[in-house]
C-alpha cells in the first residue's frame, strides 16, 4: 500500500513503521519479507513479536539493505574494480495500551554500515502513538530518529535525517479500508501517501496504493494461522531524476502459540475485573463522583470487558449497567442490573443501584418498555418456550419488580422447565437402585440436556460409572461362560478390555454413542469374556439402529 501503515500497524512489523501498533499482537508472530530493487539491491526485513500478560509487547527486528557492483575509481579516476555496501540495523522495541483507546511504542536501533573497506555503527530511538476514535477510524504517529543515530564511516559523522508520519485508517466500506499517511523528514518536502485494501473474502485481499514516487498493488492470502503477501511497485522517481523502474516484494507471516487472553492472561484480568467493579461500586454510591476519576475507571471496565476479564455472568451484566448508568442510558443500565441482580439475588448494594437506574427513567419510558416485554412474555409462553418467558419476565420485573402478570408467569414456566427434570431424575434414582446403571446414565445424560448445570445428575453419573466399572472387576475375578461371539476375540487383555470399556462409559454418559459403542466392541476383542463390555456393545447397536 506504498507504505500507508501509520495507523495500521498491527503485527510483528510494527516495530519498523509504528512501533505501538505492537500492542494489538495477541499471540506469538513471525513477519518476514523480501523484495528485489533495483540496481543489484535488495532490502529484507524479519521481525518476531512476544505478547505479554499486563506489560505490552515486545520486539525483535533485523532489517537489511545490500546493495554491490558498483564502478570503483582510483584517485585518477580510472576504474578499479567494484564495491558494495550495506546497511544493517537491529531493531528492539516494546509496545502497550495506555487505555482502551491510546497505545505507544518504542524502537531502539543499533545499525551498522559497510561501504567498501569502511564502517560504522550508530544507534537511535524510535517513537509512536496510535489511538483509535472509534470502531471505524484509527489515527497513528510515528516519529523516527528522535535520538537520531551518527555513523562515521571516514573522517566525519553523518546523522540520519529527523522524520515524522502521521496518519489515519477508514473502515470506508464492510470490505474496503483506506489509509493515508503524511511524511515530512529534514530537508525534504511533505510526501503524502494513499493505500488501501479490499476483503474479498476470509482467506483473499487485495492491495494498492501511490506516493509521489511509486505506484503499488498486491495480494494477500491468509490460511489459518499463516499467509503470504505479494506487491509489484513501479518506481517512478521524483524531480528529473532516472526511474529506478519496477520492483517485486514477497512476505509471510505466521501466528502461533496461545492468545494473551488465555491462561495466565485471563487469571490477571480478572483480577483486575473485581478491583474496576469495586471501584464501580464505589462511584455508584457517590453522590458527586470526580470526573477524571470516573472516566478513568470507565475506560478500565470497558477494557476489562474486551479481556474477557468478567467470567461471573452476573459480574459483566452489573458491570455493563455501571457504564450504562453513567453514559445516560438509564434504560439499558436497569436491564443489565436487573440481570445480574436475578442472578445474585441477595446483592443489596446492587439492589441499591438498581432503584437508583430505575428512578433515572421517566414513568413514561418504563410503560412503553414493560408494555412491550409484556407481549412478547406472553407470545413466549404460548409458544412453550419457557426458558424465553422466564428471560421476558426478569426483563419485566427489573422495570417494576411488584409486576403480578410476570411473577406469575415466570413461576408457571420455571414449573415447566423443572417438571422433566424432576421427573427424569427420579426415574434415574429408581434405576440406579436396581442396579440398572447403564439405563441410569442414559436418563441422567438426558437430564443433562436440559439442564446442562444439574450437579446432582453429573454425581450420580460419576457414581454409575463407578458402580460399573466395580461390576466389570468383579466380572472378570469370575469368569463366565461367554455370550454367543458377536465380537471375536483377537488378542487376550483384561487390563485394556476393562479400561476400554470404562472409557465407553464416560463416552456414553457424554452422549457419544457411536464413539461409545466402538470403545465396547475393543474391549470385547481384547477379553471375550468381559460380559459387561458385550452386553454394553450389544445395547448399544440396537440403540444406534433405533436412532436411525
Amino acid at each position: 500500500m506504498a507504505g500507508a501503515s501509520t495507523a495500521w500497524s498491527d503485527d510483528a512489523s510494527a516495530a519498523v513503521t509504528n512501533p505501538a501498533g505492537l500492542s494489538q499482537v495477541q499471540r506469538k508472530e513471525i513477519v518476514t519479507s523480501y523484495a528485489d530493487l533495483f540496481d543489484n539491491t535488495n532490502f529484507s526485513v524479519f521481525n518476531f513479536a512476544q505478547p505479554t500478560v499486563d506489560i505490552g509487547t515486545f520486539g525483535v527486528g533485523l532489517v537489511s539493505l545490500q546493495s554491490k557492483n558498483f564502478d570503483r575509481r582510483d584517485a585518477n579516476g580510472m576504474p578499479s574494480g567494484t564495491f558494495a555496501t550495506s546497511e544493517m540495523a537491529m531493531l528492539l522495541s516494546h509496545g502497550m495500551e495506555v487505555n482502551d483507546r491510546l497505545s505507544l511504542g518504542s524502537t531502539l536501533k543499533i545499525i551498522r554500515e559497510d561501504v567498501a573497506s569502511f564502517s560504522g555503527t550508530g544507534y537511535g530511538l524510535d517513537g509512536g502513538a496510535q489511538m483509535r476514535i472509534n470502531p471505524n477510524v484509527n489515527v497513528g504517529m510515528t516519529v523516527r530518529n528522535v535520538l537520531a543515530p551518527s555513523i562515521k564511516l571516514r573522517d566525519e559523522k553523518d546523522p540520519y535525517p529527523f522524520e515524522v508520519r502521521a496518519g489515519a485508517k477508514w473502515l470506508a466500506l464492510k470490505k474496503l479500508t483506506m489509509a493515508f499517511d503524511l511524511d515530512k523528514t529534514a530537508g525534504r518536502s511533505l510526501k503524502p501517501i494513499l493505500g488501501g485494501e479490499w476483503s474479498c473474502n476470509p482467506i483473499l485481499v487485495l492491495r494498492g496504493g501511490i506516493s509521489e514516487t511509486e505506484i503499488t498493488t498486491g495480494i494477500g492470502i491468509q490460511l489459518k494461522d499463516w499467509g503470504l503477501d505479494y506487491a509489484f511497485s513501479f518506481n517512478d522517481a521524483a524531480a528529473g531524476a532516472v526511474d529506478l523502474g519496477a520492483s517485486h516484494r514477497f512476505g509471510f507471516h505466521i501466528n502461533f502459540g496461545k492468545r494473551v487472553f488465555e491462561q495466565e492472561a485471563s487469571l490477571r484480568w480478572q483480577k483486575k475485573g473485581q478491583a474496576v467493579l469495586a471501584q464501580l461500586r464505589a462511584q455508584m454510591d457517590d453522590a458527586a463522583p470526580k470526573q477524571a476519576e470516573l472516566e478513568k475507571v470507565l475506560s478500565d471496565a470497558r477494557q476489562v470487558i474486551r479481556r474477557q476479564g468478567f467470567l461471573k455472568a452476573e459480574d459483566l451484566y452489573a458491570a455493563q449497567g455501571y457504564i450504562s448508568y453513567f453514559a445516560g442510558e438509564y434504560e439499558r443500565s436497569v436491564q443489565s442490573l436487573g440481570e445480574s441482580l436475578a442472578l445474585d439475588p441477595h446483592n443489596e448494594q446492587l439492589g441499591k443501584h438498581l432503584e437508583k437506574a430505575r428512578a433515572q427513567m421517566t414513568q413514561e419510558q418504563t410503560r412503553e418498555i414493560t408494555a412491550a416485554e409484556l407481549k412478547r412474555m406472553k407470545d413466549l409462553y404460548d409458544k412453550g418456550d419457557w426458558r424465553g418467558t422466564v428471560k421476558s419476565c426478569e426483563k419485566i420485573l427489573s422495570f417494576l419488580p411488584d409486576n403480578i402478570d410476570a411473577t406469575m408467569y415466570m413461576e408457571d414456566a420455571r414449573k415447566h422447565i423443572n417438571e422433566p427434570i424432576e421427573r427424569g431424575m427420579k426415574i434415574a434414582k429408581a434405576k440406579f437402585e436396581r442396579s440398572e446403571f447403564l439405563d441410569a446414565i442414559k436418563v441422567l445424560q438426558q437430564v443433562k440436556e436440559l439442564d446442562p448445570e444439574n450437579k446432582e445428575a453429573a454425581d450420580l453419573i460419576t457414581q454409575s460409572i463407578a458402580a460399573l466399572e466395580k461390576q466389570a472387576s468383579a466380572a472378570a475375578a469370575v469368569s463366565g461362560p461367554a455370550a454367543p461371539p458377536a465380537v471375536y476375540e483377537v488378542e487376550r487383555n483384561s487390563d485394556q478390555s476393562r479400561q476400554l470399556y470404562s472409557k465407553g462409559l464416560v463416552l456414553y454418559s457424554q452422549g457419544n454413542l457411536i464413539e461409545a459403542a466402538q470403545l465396547w466392541e475393543r474391549a470385547v476383542q481384547y477379553d471375550s469374556q468381559n460380559a459387561l463390555a458385550r452386553s454394553a456393545f450389544n445395547r448399544a447397536q440396537v440403540e444406534i439402529r433405533e436412532s436411525r
